[in-house]
C-alpha cells in the first residue's frame, strides 16, 4: 500500500471520530434538554404549584397610625386650608415623637350614625381599624340636627328616640372597632351648637345630654377620650366657624386638633 493510500486512510479515521464524538455530545444534550422538558411538563400536567401565604403584613412600628371616620367634621369640611383634623393633627403629634404619623381618613360629609354603623360592618375599614393605634371619632351632629326645628313636646320625644338610637348605635360602633383592635386609644368629638348664639338655651340641653352621654361610652371603653367642644364653640362662634355658619373653619379646626392633642400626648410612644 502506498503512502498516499495510508494517508488518506488515516485521515478517513480521524474524521469518522471526529464525527462520531460530536454526534455523542448533540444526543447527550439532547437528552438532559429532554429530560428537563419533561420534567416541567408533568409538572405542569399536575397543575400549578400551591400558592404561598403570606402571613398578615406586621404594622410599622415606626408609624403613627390614625383613623377617622364619621361625618363632614371628620372629613375637614369648612376648612379654608382643606387640612381639617387629618393635617393639624399630625403636625401637633410630630412634635412629640420620632415616628411618622400616617394618617387615613374616612370622614364622609351627611353621615349619620347608623350609615357609620354599616361603613364598619361592611368590612372595607377593617385593615385600617386593625392597624390603627389612634381613631378619631365625629358622629351624632347630623342625628340631632334632623330634629333641631322641631317645637316643644315633639321634639323633647323626637330627642329621647333619637338620642337613644344614636348611643345603642355608637355602642355597636365601639364593639366593632374592638372586634378588628383591643388597643388602639378611640377618641370621640363632642358635638357644638353652631346655632347656640340665636337659641342657645332651647339647644343647650339636649346637646349636653347627647355629650353626656358620649362620655359615659368614652369611660365605660377605658381606652377612650372624650374631647369637648360646646363651650369652646359657644363662646367663639365667630372666630371658629366657617363661612357656612356650620361646620369649623381652619382656626377651628386647629384649636380642637391641640385639644386632642393634649388629651392623648401622654400615650404617644416615643
Amino acid at each position: 500500500m502506498s503512502g498516499g493510500v495510508r494517508l488518506l486512510k488515516s485521515r478517513a479515521w480521524y474524521g469518522i471520530v471526529i464525527i462520531a464524538c460530536a454526534s455523542l455530545v448533540f444526543f447527550l444534550f439532547g437528552f438532559v434538554q429532554a429530560v428537563r422538558f419533561t420534567s416541567g411538563a408533568q409538572r405542569d400536567a399536575a397543575g400549578p404549584a400551591p400558592p404561598v401565604i403570606a402571613s398578615p403584613a406586621a404594622k410599622n412600628p415606626d408609624d403613627v397610625n390614625i383613623l377617622i371616620i364619621g361625618d363632614s367634621i371628620a372629613k375637614g369640611t369648612g376648612d379654608e386650608q382643606f387640612k381639617g383634623f387629618g393635617g393639624y393633627l399630625p403636625e401637633l403629634m410630630k412634635n412629640q415623637t420620632k415616628k411618622s404619623i400616617v394618617v387615613d381618613n374616612a370622614g364622609i360629609d351627611g353621615l349619620k350614625t347608623p350609615d357609620l354603623l354599616q361603613l364598619v360592618r361592611s368590612g372595607r375599614l377593617d385593615s385600617a381599624m386593625a392597624a390603627a393605634d389612634y381613631i378619631l371619632i365625629s358622629i351624632g351632629g347630623n342625628d340631632l340636627r334632623e330634629i333641631q326645628s322641631l317645637k316643644d313636646i315633639a321634639k323633647e320625644a323626637a330627642y329621647r328616640e333619637k338620642r337613644d338610637a344614636y348611643l345603642a348605635g355608637l355602642n355597636e360602633i365601639v364593639g366593632e372597632i374592638r372586634a378588628d383592635n383591643q388597643d388602639a386609644v378611640l377618641i370621640f368629638i363632642g358635638l357644638y351648637d353652631p346655632y347656640a348664639g340665636e337659641n342657645a338655651n332651647e339647644n343647650a340641653g339636649m346637646v349636653s345630654g347627647w355629650n353626656y352621654e358620649t362620655q359615659i361610652i368614652a369611660a365605660k371603653d377605658g381606652k377612650a377620650v372624650f374631647v369637648p367642644t360646646y363651650d369652646l364653640f359657644r363662646f367663639n362662634l365667630d372666630r371658629f366657624i366657617a363661612g357656612d355658619r356650620l361646620h369649623p373653619n381652619s382656626a377651628g379646626y386647629q384649636t380642637v386638633s391641640y385639644f386632642i392633642n393634649k388629651a392623648v400626648e401622654n400615650t404617644l410612644k416615643h
